[in-house]
């Protein structure tokens, strides 16, 4: 088993690598927030594995670890990934199904980036909390008030662009989070998709001397740099709820009371570190509770097989019913054996004879319906007194024979499903 980490090139309707996507840096420096957490774990980028985000719901490698911080539209992924949710936010406005419920209860806590996210969570009985995003615990910058000039406008609302003073629109460069290219043209001449994350930050810690921005990950970054920034949107979004409780989020019918001369706010040190500490935590719990059954289940597991087949003792029964029952057979039968055999029989016979019908089924165990009807214990078979039964349960062949020899069943009125050997 080994731990991985997201790698997003963005979204688009083709996989293929040479395809242009929309890339988002907020991805890619979510992205990077994982990777820095690995290097607080101290595990090596080559003992990691690399998962695209297209790739999540048929991953077929070895087990991984792999921590979600990511805004989610769809749960469905591998059951050979073993997700750690630190900052889950997702898409409320589309229903999601029980199944995904289930997976979220069964890797709780479930960490959250936005409160909407916990409070819904909460009231489906899912354990969560409210993280905020995991770009904040980048560690703040080092003043040098010579370099830092430029006040970036990365997709500032259209609102304000004729309300920014002269002051800080003379010293202004647009930035944009938000591209639709290939990734080879995107990265250009950097390595991955962290090494151009990791020049954004550099670009905004060395040359920002305040950011303003519609973007939610512009304005994360501002406050973990420390980097003075004005932040303004349509309107106040559900994903900026912890963001309010800093800095101010500006609506356009608050563009004549914006500050445009903010301080520089920092989350503090003492929030990054409890964010990083309950992210390694929850990473090698994870990787520590599944380590052992996932390495011995991965040593016995054929995942090239694409369906198991059960075992059928039925063919002869089939023979029979062909051989004796005609289409027009009015003839009523029972199973004794919830079985896979008494399956198969039963989707041959209402093709074969469309008028008859099945009505009982006689198991041990086994209580819940079983092709619509409700099993009863062998016992009952003496009180029912079947017209027709296949024993379907090789297992209650002998049983079977006992039985019906005291109740003096003839030959014609039950068939035994068997196993055939040579012995």
């Amino acid at each position: 088993m080994k731990y991985a980490i997201r790698y997003h090139e963005g979204q688009g309707k083709s996989n293929e690598k040479n395809t242009k996507r929309l890339i988002n840096i907020g991805d890619l420096l979510m992205c990077l927030s994982i990777k820095r957490i690995y290097e607080q774990l101290g595990i090596d980028d080559k003992d990691i594995i690399r998962v695209q985000t297209s790739d999540f719901q048929n991953y077929k490698g070895e087990y991984i670890v792999l921590p979600m911080n990511f805004y989610e539209s769809t749960l469905e992924i591998s059951s050979r990934i073993l997700p750690v949710f630190l900052a889950l936010s997702l898409e409320w406005e589309q229903e999601w199904s029980e199944k995904d419920f289930d997976l979220l209860r069964r890797f709780s806590p479930i960490g959250c980036r936005d409160e909407m996210t916990m409070r819904e969570l909460h009231k489906r009985g899912i354990d969560a909390y409210l993280n905020g995003c995991l770009v904040a615990t980048f560690p703040k910058r080092k003043i040098n008030v010579d370099e830092q000039k430029k006040v970036f406008l990365v997709e500032p609302h259209m609102s304000i662009l004729d309300k920014i003073p002269m002051e800080l629109k003379k010293d202004s460069v647009k930035f944009s989070h938000e591209y639709f290219s290939t990734m080879e043209d995107f990265l250009g001449d950097k390595k991955d998709i962290f090494d151009y994350a990791e020049t954004v930050i550099n670009m905004y810690a060395k040359e920002a001397r305040m950011i303003i921005t519609s973007r939610f990950h512009a304005a994360v970054i501002a406050l973990a740099l420390g980097i003075p920034v004005i932040l303004i949107m349509d309107n106040f979004y559900f994903k900026y709820t912890w963001i309010k409780k800093i800095i101010p989020v500006y609506t356009p019918k608050d563009v004549n009371n914006i500050n445009w001369n903010p301080k520089a706010i920092c989350i503090s040190d003492e929030e990054k570190k409890l964010m990083i500490q309950i992210a390694c935590r929850r990473i090698k719990q994870t990787y520590d509770k599944y380590y052992e059954i996932c390495t011995l289940s991965e040593k016995r597991e054929s995942i090239e097989i694409k369906k198991f087949d059960y075992l059928f003792y039925g063919s002869e029964a089939i023979q029979y019913v062909n051989d004796n029952w005609d289409d027009e057979i009015e003839i009523e039968y029972s199973f004794w054996g919830v079985t896979h055999t008494a399956y198969k029989l039963h989707e041959h016979i209402e093709k074969k004879c469309p008028k008859s019908k099945l009505v009982n089924v006689y198991d041990m165990v086994v209580k819940n319906k079983f092709l619509g009807v409700t099993p009863k214990t062998p016992d009952h078979i003496a009180i029912d007194n079947p017209q027709f039964i296949f024993v379907t349960a090789d297992s209650a062949s002998g049983a079977a024979k006992t039985l019906f020899q005291t109740l003096g069943r003839k030959s014609g009125e039950y068939f035994l499903c068997t196993r055939k050997n040579d012995l």
